[in-house]
């Protein structure tokens, strides 16, 4: 009869085992945004690009496109996508230099952790 490992090396296992596909994650992860195949991945090459998104409801978006030098405002829903307006370009660049930068994934957990209680 084979012998079982004890309770604790059960979980040292797990726990490599876990660490293990974490860090396959995320070099997969790490050498796709280096591709830029993944969306959001920074300097993707072409004259389109999201510059803005705004979430209505859930199947109801509205986004600012730069599109060759044009910004477009673009709806989209369950009928597909449709063109509302161009817009005006130093409007859209003053509103963009004025929001907030996103703040990164580290910083939401910091703010989360520090929040009082």
């Amino acid at each position: 009869m084979p012998e079982v490992p004890d309770f604790g090396a059960q979980i040292l296992q797990g726990i490599l085992a876990l660490v293990a596909v974490c860090l396959l994650a995320w070099v997969g992860l790490r050498l796709l945004y280096r591709r830029r195949l993944l969306p959001g991945a920074e300097g993707r090459a072409g004259p389109v690009r999201v510059v803005a998104r705004l979430p209505l409801e859930p199947r109801r978006t509205l986004y600012v496109i730069d599109a060759g030098g044009k910004f477009l405002l673009v709806g989209a829903a369950e009928g597909g996508l449709a063109t509302l307006a161009e817009l005006d370009r130093e409007t859209v660049e003053r509103a963009l230099a004025a929001a907030p930068a996103p703040k990164s994934f580290v910083e939401m957990l910091t703010s989360l952790v520090k929040r009082p209680r």
